[in-house]
């Protein structure tokens, strides 16, 4: 079988494979802001024992900012690339029980020096927002590790 490229096939082939190109880079890209970038690394925007750098302000901030990395690493994780959810000793998952842990009222540690890219926080956890979940962020990380990704259950 033969198939005629014209001009004007050529053409959007090309724009079809130089989308594909940087779609790829994006992806390459955002995945190295996730581990490098000052501002928005894992380990600056999770702390150790679990702080969230948006802790320090509503818990919609919080949790947004939970759910939008692990939005990366599941995206991460469908490209084949499982390494994202484990980065620095599954500081993801340490961030998420954090903040179910200060959600379900109980006593967390506040580091006031741990913020990014010099925010303007309040001191400690915002509390006029605690309590409240966003099921759909607690959702995706919960697939995870029901599934066994991060350890054996």
């Amino acid at each position: 079988m033969f198939v005629l490229i014209t001009p004007v096939s050529f053409f959007f082939f090309f724009f079809f494979v130089l989308d594909a190109n940087m779609s790829l880079y994006r992806y390459n890209q955002g995945l190295n802001l996730y581990r490098s970038f000052t501002c928005a690394n894992v380990s600056g925007m999770i702390n150790a024992f679990g702080q969230n750098c948006e802790s320090g302000r509503d818990q919609g901030h919080t949790q947004l900012g939970l759910g939008n990395m692990a939005e990366l690493c599941q995206t991460a994780y469908n490209q084949g690339d499982t390494q994202y959810y484990n980065l620095l000793e599954d500081r993801l998952l340490v961030g998420y029980e954090y903040t179910a842990k200060y959600n379900l009222g109980n006593n967390v540690p506040y580091d006031s020096s741990f913020y990014r890219c010099g925010a303007n926080l309040v001191r400690s956890p915002l509390s006029s927002s605690r309590g409240l979940y966003s099921q759909q962020i607690f959702n995706g990380i919960y697939r995870w590790v029901a599934r066994g990704r991060i350890f054996q259950i």
